[in-house]
């Protein structure tokens, strides 16, 4: 499905993809998951992924600082064939967060579903900035990073996913039935976020 959202893009257009990082080992109860890493599936899968890509013209990786998200990038550039610069942020992956140790103590406390439902409700989470905010942030980083023609990955997690589609026009996403799948997520071009169109890999 990808590919056929690429094909109308002309080489002189700006592609932003906003990626889940690919199949990872299940996240060990009381932890939070930061050290879960990609299974033998999920290092294949990104392989794949990047072959699929090969005859578009890839600028750059940007991932959060998490190694599930730079090993993506890693077999995603494998898959490609070609060289392709990887670049880990923790600016990407902490642009939601005001007050790490308040955003933790939440999460490790109420865990990612309630963060979840607390956006769709509109409540303010602790260390955790709003909804318009976050889609300002987030727009900002992805305009100022697709800074050439071509197309300029950036691979995350679900629930930033599944938060930055909310923000930009309320689209909510259901645990379990409708989530965001490993290796997929958005693509829009040219800094216009908010006609993002919404793709599962397969």
């Amino acid at each position: 499905m990808l590919e056929t959202l690429l094909q109308p893009y002309s080489e002189n257009d700006k592609i932003s993809l906003l990626i889940r990082h690919s199949n990872r080992y299940d996240i060990q109860r009381g932890t939070d998951g930061m050290k879960a890493l990609l299974t033998e599936q999920g290092k294949t899968n990104a392989s794949l992924f990047g072959e699929k890509l090969s005859k578009y013209r890839i600028n750059k990786i940007i991932t959060t600082s998490v190694e599930r998200c730079i090993e993506t990038a890693e077999y995603i550039v494998k898959g490609y064939g070609k060289n392709i610069e990887i670049t880990p942020s923790d600016t990407f992956g902490g642009l939601h967060v005001t007050d790490r140790q308040l955003a933790n103590d939440f999460i490790n406390t109420h865990g990612y579903d309630e963060w979840y439902r607390n956006i769709l409700a509109d409540i303010p989470t602790p260390g955790i900035c709003g909804t318009d905010r976050y889609k300002e942030l987030m727009t900002d980083f992805f305009v100022k990073n697709t800074d050439n023609p071509g197309t300029t990955i950036f691979i995350s997690h679900d629930f930033l996913i599944a938060f930055y589609h909310y923000a930009l026009n309320r689209t909510v996403y259901t645990m379990f039935s409708d989530w965001v799948s490993y290796l997929s997520g958005l693509v829009f071009k040219n800094g216009q976020a908010e006609y993002a169109v919404r793709f599962q890999n397969n």
